[in-house]
């Protein structure tokens, strides 16, 4: 039975949280304004003793940031930033860089997380495989499944879709909803693409099913609260993951999650967000997008569902499912309900977890790789343990390649991760550029058995920050898809010449160097 909220209170509470995060930013900007001409005003007027104030709180916050536990890379880059940007570098840090250095404001939601996983995934965890694989396979899937506590499904059936094809499937598994409908996701847009889905979700919940959204609070702050409105007031439930509390906020560890699952029986995940641009591109920037979302039927929906579950539960406080219903939202999956064999791995990453399971995944099928590691995405900001482990794969004679966007959204990230490409070219990685468009897909190929796809980008981000959710698979046919997937890609990029690569414009590699200094900044 669907649970009533009271609509109006939830409306004025989504309205109140997204006029306050607007304000936020206005605010944050204005200081950050009033910061530049900051020292000038003040050491004029009082003297040195400004000055030693902020050179104690420099040194304590230089002392905080030498002893965390985090990528020599970044704390090195926020010591720069610290130690030679005065004050400006000292706001920006407490702004940005003390949230992304510290995981105490998720100690709850790790309590939360392993409440759920223990009901719903743990007793998966040790199920025996009815298929047979070959020695080596077993042996990796085992020891990844024991380092990300992820546990391995048979029996999944899995399409690879790309375009228009995301959005046809997504809207045909609302239409065909009879109990539940879940999405969670990173951006939400309100446009000719979108809105059928979102009007098949509306009359889904008129008719009396329980359908949530729960939306990243950053990636929906342009999202209007009219459009809001008219959701909650069809009975939608919707909820922002990490709502605003007060002007000091974690706004940097997104949840870059794109989820969907619909009755526990359908569910879909990868790279799409809801927009017109993962379709049709930026017209005015004439920008073209490539990215692709699989979707799933089978017993991995169990970890996909259980993941909403508890995102929903840090968000709200609530849990949707009740003793006695767990038969609606977490199917039994038989022998019989796949036609496919192979396995299908989904791990979860973020703050709440702890040793980065997915770029640990990463790092060692990358060591394991004895032909080749194929790679596509949007962002090449590798931590330092995967950038060497590619390096040594392609220096040992293993194919390895990188398709990278031709034309970027975000400069300051796209000349930040130019300035790795000459290190792996050198190593003998070759690296392609998508000719005309943005590519946005994160795919992972090693050798001809495994595989992977989700919503993580090859960069520090979303490898150690952001909370991600990505597919793994082992002789899968869905395999298969994703090598003619990147296959099509590589016939339709450049490769990059090193020795024209090292000629390119000097002010090219000024730019490149500094991005790469600041990039944990941005």
């Amino acid at each position: 039975m669907k649970k009533s909220f009271n609509k109006q209170k939830l409306k004025r509470r989504m309205t109140r949280y997204k006029d306050f995060l607007r304000a936020v930013i206005v605010y944050w900007l204005l200081i950050f304004a009033g910061l530049l001409i900051f020292p000038v005003l003040i050491f004029s007027n009082f003297g040195l003793t400004p000055y030693l104030i902020i050179l104690a709180i420099t040194i304590v916050t230089l002392a905080y940031i030498l002893i965390t536990n985090h990528e020599l890379s970044s704390k090195w880059a926020w010591f720069i930033v610290v130690a030679f940007v005065p004050v400006l570098g000292l706001f920006t840090f407490f702004f940005i860089g003390y949230s992304l250095l510290t995981k105490k404001n998720y100690q709850k939601k790790k309590e939360a997380d392993i409440y759920f996983y223990r009901k719903y995934i743990l007793k998966d965890l040790d199920k025996q495989l009815d298929f047979v694989y070959n020695d080596e396979l077993t042996k990796e899937m085992s020891i990844i499944s024991q380092m990300s506590k992820s546990p391995l499904y048979e029996h999944n059936q899995v399409r690879i879709l790309e375009y228009q094809m995301v959005y046809d499937a997504m809207f045909e598994a609302v239409i065909r909803a009879e109990h539940h409908i879940h999405m969670e996701m990173y951006i939400i847009r309100d446009d000719s693409f979108t809105r059928p889905i979102f009007n098949a979700m509306m009359e889904k919940a008129r008719a009396g099913l329980q359908v949530r959204i729960l939306a990243d609070v950053v990636g929906t702050v342009f999202l209007e609260n009219k459009f809001i409105e008219e959701l909650i007031d069809s009975g939608i439930e919707f909820r922002l993951f990490a709502e605003p509390k007060a002007f000091y906020m974690d706004h940097m560890h997104a949840n870059h999650r794109k989820l969907i699952v619909v009755d526990g029986k359908i569910g879909f995940t990868g790279g799409y967000n809801m927009g017109r641009e993962y379709v049709a591109g930026y017209p005015k920037k004439k920008l073209l997008w490539r990215d692709v979302m699989m979707q799933i039927e089978g017993s991995s929906l169990r970890y996909m569902q259980t993941q909403f579950l508890a995102d929903w539960f840090f968000a709200t406080q609530e849990s949707f499912v009740d003793d006695g219903e767990e038969h609606l939202f977490f199917r039994n999956w038989s022998k019989d309900t796949s036609e496919q064999e192979g396995v299908i791995q989904l791990i979860s990453d973020g703050p709440d977890v702890e040793d980065f399971p997915i770029k640990n995944a990463y790092y060692r099928l990358i060591n394991g790789a004895q032909e080749r590691i194929w790679l596509t995405t949007p962002y090449l900001i590798p931590t330092d343990d995967i950038l060497q482990a590619l390096k040594a794969a392609a220096m040992v004679g293993i194919d390895v390649r990188i398709i990278f966007p031709d034309r970027p959204d975000k400069k300051t990230v796209y000349y930040c991760s130019r300035s790795y490409i000459r290190d792996l070219l050198e190593a003998g990685v070759k690296i392609y550029t998508l000719d005309g468009k943005f590519q946005h897909s994160k795919l992972l190929l090693v050798d001809n058995d495994i595989a992977a796809l989700g919503t993580v980008n090859l960069d520090v981000r979303s490898l150690m920050i952001n909370f991600e959710l990505h597919g793994f698979f082992y002789e899968h046919q869905a395999i298969h898809s994703i090598e003619r997937f990147i296959e099509a890609d590589i016939k339709a990029s450049s490769e990059i010449d090193l020795q024209k690569w090292r000629q390119r414009p000097f002010w090219q590699k000024i730019i490149e160097l500094l991005m790469r200094v600041f990039s944990p900044v941005f």
